[in-house]
């Protein structure tokens, strides 16, 4: 008898926010998502490669197969949607809850899910090194602004410490360092 295994790889996925996210503060619904994103990480036992969290969007690469990119996504829109309530009950905000349709009506309109194709934002995202042979200006641009900025994997990737759970080696820390 011949087991199949199932394919795993690396899944780039966007999630788009939509306008329920105009009821926060930039700096509070990042938070909100790291926590999301790390409940989601530890309950479902997914292994996160790299991520970026913008004031529209969040960026992920996920080491797993095509079901369970599914379920992560779900479980992360069922941990939104809990927050947000909690967030709606403890600042007396129900009216957000109630007249904000994203919000109300399903909980897979918080966000709309596709996958992101650049290579270059992957490969800075999961601590790659840059290979091409000439100056990309946009590139540069790129790392320059992810080198300061608190919510994405590549500060993880340089040995700082983000929002989000994010495993990796020292050994790993180590040898970019020494490039």
């Amino acid at each position: 008898m011949r087991i199949i295994r199932e394919h795993i790889s690396n899944k780039k996925i966007v999630l788009q926010m939509k306008s329920w996210r105009n009821h926060f503060a930039a700096d509070e619904l990042k938070e909100i998502i790291a926590i999301a994103l790390n409940r989601t990480i530890c309950e479902t036992n997914t292994r996160l490669k790299g991520y970026f969290i913008t004031d529209w969007r969040i960026y992920l690469v996920l080491n797993v197969s095509h079901k369970h990119e599914n379920e992560f996504v779900d479980h992360f829109l069922n941990e939104m949607h809990q927050i947000l309530i909690k967030y709606a009950n403890d600042f007396n905000e129900l009216e957000l809850y109630f007249h904000e349709k994203d919000l109300y009506n399903n909980i897979k309109n918080l966000f709309r899910y596709y996958h992101f194709f650049d290579v270059r934002l992957y490969r800075l995202l999961i601590g790659e090194k840059d290979t091409t042979t000439f100056d990309d200006p946009t590139t540069a641009e790129m790392r320059a602004y992810l080198a300061n900025y608190k919510y994405s994997s590549y500060l993880n990737y340089k040995g700082d410490k983000g929002p989000v759970i994010f495993p990796i080696s020292k050994h790993r820390i180590r040898r970019r360092r020494e490039r």
